[in-house]
């Protein structure tokens, strides 16, 4: 995004951590998984991350591990990646992965017979003779798959109950295979059976420093000038890093006005980031587009500064505003 060029994943980016996400955590309790550790683990996981967080790219990293890694995971080496990106799916998880693997997929209509009419019922899918939802569990056992299911979030509303479903009952009859699944952390709004929830950790200051070093031209240089601003505790998330090491490369400087960088980064959370991935999201509130999201959140942003006054607010300073303004 924003590169002339793509970056190799193996040399361009670092390896995450993983905890116990935010909602079921206190602050005494801060559980840490390495990436190499989710392999390790047993069951299925669901990972949970902020927009830019570094789901996807972790998926990369993971897949690229088990097909080359020669050492630190090689007794997982029996796996074999698959990956689903949900955002592109027309039809059910069994009948994607079924298609992705070349099977192909019989349609069968149920027909249902009343006293004077015939109805048509749900469809069922089949490989050759065997139901769908059957066959593909045994195949994913079978062949050891590694199966890498991206974005949760970015089904359709309408959609979303069904395939958490079909998760839980798939999950359940893996193995010798494996469900990795990630999801945005507002998106994830109540557990799946059967699934470990992670939630990716803000980026440490080594991690920082190691993406500085791997992006950045000048990564002194730029350290100690992004250290003289206020939007540097944006450098916590892989996506926001990139973008302010990438306005550095190209300007060899950094923008003075912290409203310049923070309005990039909320045009980028709410419109750039999914128009370049090619993801329509429905809001759940009638008409709620980013336009509206981003006039939204300025009037917020007006009330808690200058009407409250302080730097720190309350979930009752936040209700009042939002009583305020919310029409």
């Amino acid at each position: 995004f924003e590169m002339h060029k793509s970056k190799n994943t193996d040399d361009c980016t670092v390896k995450l951590q993983f905890g116990i996400p935010r909602k079921f955590r206190s602050s005494e309790r801060k559980e840490i998984e390495e990436e190499s550790d989710l392999l390790k683990m047993p069951g299925n996981i669901l990972i949970i991350g902020d927009p830019g967080a570094g789901k996807t790219t972790t998926l990369k990293r993971i897949s690229r591990h088990t097909l080359f890694s020669e050492t630190e995971l090689e007794k997982y080496h029996d796996y074999f990646p698959l990956l689903i990106k949900l955002r592109d799916i027309n039809t059910s998880i069994y009948v994607e992965i079924a298609k992705t693997l070349g099977f192909v997929v019989r349609e069968v209509r149920k027909k249902i017979t009343g006293k004077t009419t015939l109805f048509i019922g749900e469809v069922e899918h089949f490989i050759g003779d065997e139901k769908l939802d059957v066959v593909i569990p045994k195949l994913l056992n079978k062949s050891h798959i590694l199966l890498l299911v991206d974005g949760l979030d970015e089904l359709p509303r309408e959609h979303k109950g069904q395939f958490e479903s079909d998760f839980t009952k798939l999950g359940n009859k893996l193995t010798t295979s494996k469900i990795i699944l990630t999801c945005r952390s507002g998106g994830y709004s109540h557990y799946i059976d059967g699934f470990t929830v992670l939630e990716i950790c803000p980026l440490e200051d080594f991690q920082i420093n190691e993406i500085i070093q791997k992006w950045a031209d000048e990564p002194e240089i730029f350290k100690s000038t992004l250290a003289k601003y206020p939007y540097s505790d944006l450098a916590n998330r892989p996506l926001f890093l990139n973008q302010l090491i990438i306005t550095f490369n190209y300007y060899g400087e950094l923008p003075n006005q912290p409203s310049e960088v923070y309005e990039r980064i909320i045009n980028l959370m709410l419109i750039q980031w999914d128009l370049h991935r090619k993801v329509r999201r429905k809001s759940k509130y009638a008409d709620f587009k980013p336009e509206k999201k981003i006039k939204f959140l300025s009037a917020f942003a007006y009330n808690l500064t200058y009407k409250i006054k302080s730097k720190t607010f309350t979930k009752k300073d936040l209700i009042s505003t939002f009583q305020k303004i919310h029409n």
